[in-house]
């Protein structure tokens, strides 16, 4: 059986369709635990009306808003599938997403299976612009054993920390007691690096049955400047969870240039998914004012090589910009 994991908070105009697309799949043997993060909205009411008109729906309705990945820690607990993959609120699914990357766990013997998918990226006309993501040349990549090898792989951004389009063996997950970290940002970084470092054999797949939406709150993110430290801890949490976690691997212990290494490519994924945004509508002044403090407690003698960034993003903003002109 997989257990497939939606956690959602006030995803009204969502939801719905994200269920649908989860009950009309061609493989039959699955549950599905919707996680519902105290939404405010007719989330909730929406889900609990949907499961009694399915079985395989099971609502868990949390008291407070805890996070999308508590949210999926919750779900872990109560799922009872051999294999669980994670699917966001607003996302929907193509009906053979699930039994495509099943077929291809059991051919394989594989701990995870990593699909491709295609985003939906809102316009400012409304409409919706559509990119394959897919990082494959052939249809099925069976990554090395090596673990050196699927690091590289990792930074050469052939992967991704993403916990959607993907199939989790669940005896992986316990086995090293791996769970999202509770955190409103990149709660999913570190738990699929793990992921990608434990797994016996990782596969990835060209089928992109994943439809990721990046909607007008991905959009506006940039837009509130207070929101900057919230991303900012986040990353920086990141960064101390996985420095913890490496201290105590030999691998890391000998080889500290890898270790310096994976801190900066988890920093690049802060930089792209949250300075970008934020630099198109603030000046390195105005941000440095708001994360300064947190640049010197955290990278301290590497502050500079920090604000160094940061003014590439901005100056980034301003060549497109007048690209666009």
């Amino acid at each position: 059986m997989v257990s497939v994991i939606v956690p959602v908070y006030n995803g009204e105009k969502y939801i719905r369709d994200c269920l649908q697309s989860l009950l009309t799949q061609t493989l039959q043997n699955f549950e599905l635990i919707v996680v519902d993060d105290a939404s405010t909205d007719r989330s909730g009411e929406i889900c609990a009306a949907m499961a009694t008109t399915d079985s395989r729906i099971r609502l868990v309705q949390l008291q407070e808003n805890s996070g999308a990945g508590m949210a999926r820690n919750r779900g872990m607990e109560t799922a009872i599938g051999r294999f669980l993959t994670f699917v966001d609120g607003d996302d929907v699914v193509e009906p053979e997403y699930l039994k495509t990357l099943y077929a291809q766990a059991i051919l394989h013997n594989a701990d995870v299976v990593s699909g491709g998918s295609q985003e939906y990226r809102l316009q400012k006309d409304g409409s919706y612009l559509l990119y394959d993501l897919v990082r494959l040349t052939d249809s099925v990549w069976i990554m090395p054993e090596n673990v050196l090898l699927r690091i590289e792989a990792m930074l050469e951004n052939r992967t991704n920390v993403a916990s959607w389009g993907k199939l989790y063996r669940r005896e992986l997950i316990e086995k090293y007691q791996l769970h999202f970290d509770d955190m409103p940002n990149f709660e999913d970084c570190l738990f699929n690096f793990l992921c990608l470092y434990y797994a016996k054999r990782y596969v990835f797949i060209s089928a992109t049955d994943y439809h990721y939406h990046v909607r007008e709150q991905s959009l506006s993110r940039g837009q509130d400047l207070s929101k900057i430290k919230q991303y900012w801890l986040s990353g920086i949490k990141t960064l101390l969870a996985c420095e913890q976690w490496m201290a105590g691997m030999e691998l890391f212990q000998q080889n500290p240039e890898l270790k310096q290494r994976i801190k900066a490519y988890f920093f690049g994924i802060f930089l792209k998914r949250h300075m970008l945004p934020v630099s198109k509508c603030y000046s390195l002044e105005q941000i440095n004012q708001e994360i300064g403090p947190y640049c010197q407690e955290y990278f301290k003698e590497q502050q500079d090589f920090v604000m160094l960034l940061l003014d590439y993003c901005v100056m980034q903003q301003y060549q497109l910009k007048d690209e666009e002109e």
